[in-house]
């Protein structure tokens, strides 16, 4: 069975290509683009990972780790912004986010961040 991956993302472009990408990486993955609509899909469905953009219509990606957090049964959480502030990152690092990202994010990198975080994984060969 494919690992799953949750994405926050409000750039439904910029998501598409993400559940894209990581789908062609063998993964199973499933896009949201509020805060609203990940909280449901987080209490209706289990994830090996979340992808979370930082700034989102209704709140950030900080409130949603804090949530995720309060659920008791939290996955690794990578941030990923295109507004790299250095007080996001320590935030989100205090937090026990695995990773903070700037975008663009460098394909290469993600897929780098993601076998640090899920370490059993190992990703199918595909050119980008």
């Amino acid at each position: 069975m494919a690992q799953k991956i949750f994405i926050l993302e409000d750039d439904p472009g910029f998501g598409t290509f993400l559940r894209k990408w990581l789908e062609k990486k063998g993964f199973s993955a499933v896009l949201s683009t509020s805060l609203h609509q990940a909280k449901q899909k987080f209490l209706s469905e289990k994830f090996d990972l979340i992808l979370s953009d930082l700034r989102l219509p209704d709140g950030d990606g900080l409130m949603f780790l804090s949530w995720v957090k309060e659920q008791k049964n939290t996955p690794p959480f990578i941030l990923m912004t295109s507004y790299g502030e250095i007080q996001n990152a320590v935030a989100a690092m205090k937090m026990e986010a695995s990773d903070y990202l700037e975008k663009p994010v460098n394909p290469a990198i993600l897929q780098e961040k993601i076998e640090q975080v899920l370490p059993k994984r190992n990703f199918l060969k595909h050119t980008d």
